[in-house]
């Protein structure tokens, strides 16, 4: 199964094209061609698909790894610490680039290296959810209703920005009432708020290959999380 997407690569000029996305097994189970490579590969302890519980003390993207506390009570060889290296390439991200994170309930496998070093196998959340932003951020959809308007800033080093929605665009009430919580803290910091409907966006919200910039008109869809309200979908 997989959704559709247009695409169109701005830096060429070519034209616009039609790519596949979100591509599953039918009934949007995950494609697990890693495992099978896995399987081949690494030795586990435990077998691969034994998963552990812990707790990850840091993970860090600008060096590309970090350390994990295995919870108490497993029946290990005595040889496996309880404290465990994981490398960037067994954080399961679902696809997307791990950010830095710290004190958090993970659930993972253990593989011993040639080198006889343990080391954390296919880091996700408790339950194998994917250690995205939208899970850790805990992102609700406001469904597939789009909207229109425009953006008001965009930090393109940084990646990330504010869409303006219209002031007579019907957005909702959850949204609204984020919003509102959004703008009672930052006055309560002493910042001025000039723009009552603007939205937060990453560039993972954008399409592939727009030409992002201040005044960009743009379509997009709504979520909320624990930050407060953002556009998603952008194109």
């Amino acid at each position: 199964e997989f959704g559709l997407m247009t695409f169109k690569d701005w830096s060429t000029g070519s034209a616009m094209t039609v790519r596949a996305k979100n591509v599953t097994n039918p009934g949007g189970v995950n494609l697990a061609l890693q495992d099978d490579l896995d399987a081949q590969q690494k030795q586990f302890v435990g077998g691969q698909h034994l998963r552990y519980t812990g707790t990850l003390k840091f993970f860090t993207p600008r060096h590309g790894f970090g350390y994990v506390v295995m919870d108490p009570g497993y029946d290990v060889d005595p040889g496996v610490p309880s404290e465990l290296r994981v490398e960037s390439s067994e954080v399961n991200a679902g696809g997307q680039q791990p950010q830095f994170m710290e004190n958090l309930a993970v659930e993972f496998g253990i593989w011993r290296t040639l080198r006889a070093a343990y080391k954390v196998y296919n880091m996700t959340l408790p339950g194998g959810h994917p250690l995205t932003q939208d899970a850790l951020e805990n992102r609700i959809s406001m469904g597939e209703q789009s909207y229109v308007g425009e953006v008001a800033i965009w930090n393109w080093r940084a990646g990330w920005g504010f869409v303006l929605a219209p002031p007579t665009a019907p957005l909702p009430q959850r949204v609204l009432q984020k919003l509102a919580q959004q703008q009672a803290t930052a006055r309560q910091r002493g910042k001025q708020i000039t723009q009552e409907r603007m939205m937060y966006f990453r560039r993972l919200d954008c399409q592939p290959g727009m030409n992002m910039q201040k005044g960009t008109p743009v379509q997009f869809q709504l979520y909320v999380d624990d930050k407060g309200a953002g556009a998603c979908e952008l194109r």
